[in-house]
């Protein structure tokens, strides 16, 4: 603005004589210590505001991306491991005062829990004995009785157990063997198992063996050789235990299972 009382020499000057004007202005303005004003307005600095608003928009962005996320996880999380806890006010606490005795009583659980149980039973496990196999050196073998019938000769062989209790049971061997020890039959298995027999002390087993009494077919001939004796073999074992017999070797021999005499 020029001083109050300085005639405005540029609007005439403009008006009339725009070069002349022009440049008696600016020789007028600088005699009198004015400054030509821009008719322009003047620039405003927006840089500041811009670079303002993209930052917002940045963290807005990035808020919206990881924001949610975050809370998720974290819910998730929280979720995962949480166990219901019964709240203080299911929890019964007396404030201690002087004189008085202090009762805490246990927090109650929810109706979704259930409290952990003892079980009433435990396994148990019984060992069962195992009864040993009877050996040879623990049976002894006897006659019992010995008879002929209808051309067959039959003899009753007992083996008594002479120790602690074990268990046979199955076809025992025999070998019948003639005076001089040259002649020797071996006994063929007849008739079917009868299982397992357990022997206490003084308690036998027995056994028959059988054979024919006279040369077949028809008997005649020479007669037959008698045994001396005959190797006894309990089922499964392999020493065998001697036995005075004296029967007819007029043929083979045949022997059963053995059974519980009694």
């Amino acid at each position: 603005m020029p001083r109050r009382g300085t005639p405005d020499l540029g609007t005439y000057a403009e008006r009339e004589q725009p070069k002349e004007a022009r440049r008696l202005r600016h020789t007028t303005f600088r005699e009198h210590g004015y400054r030509e004003q821009s008719r322009r307005p003047p620039k405003r600095n927006h840089r500041g505001l811009n670079a303002a608003l993209v930052v917002l928009g940045v963290l807005g962005l990035l808020f919206v991306i990881f924001g949610p996320v975050r809370r998720s996880s974290s819910t998730r999380s929280s979720n995962r491991g949480s166990v219901p806890v019964p709240s203080t006010a299911s929890v019964g606490i007396a404030a201690p005062s002087p004189g008085t005795t202090t009762t805490t009583l246990a927090p109650s659980l929810p109706s979704n829990v259930l409290p952990p149980t003892t079980p009433s039973w435990r396994a148990t496990t019984t060992a069962v004995p195992i009864t040993p196999r009877c050996g040879t050196a623990q049976l002894l073998p006897v006659v019992v009785s010995q008879q002929g019938a209808l051309g067959t000769e039959y003899v009753i062989i007992s083996l008594t157990n002479t120790r602690s209790t074990c268990q046979t049971g199955g076809f025992p061997g025999v070998q019948v063997n003639d005076a001089t020890g040259r002649n020797s039959v071996n006994a063929a298995r007849l008739g079917p198992s009868r299982g397992v027999v357990v022997l206490q002390h003084g308690s036998a087993a027995e056994f028959t063996l059988s054979g024919p009494d006279f040369r077949p077919p028809d008997g005649s001939g020479p007669p037959c050789p008698t045994s001396a004796t005959a190797l006894i073999t309990p089922p499964d074992e392999t020493v065998s235990e001697v036995l005075s017999l004296h029967v007819p070797m007029c043929a083979g021999f045949n022997v059963s299972a053995l059974e519980s005499s009694s």
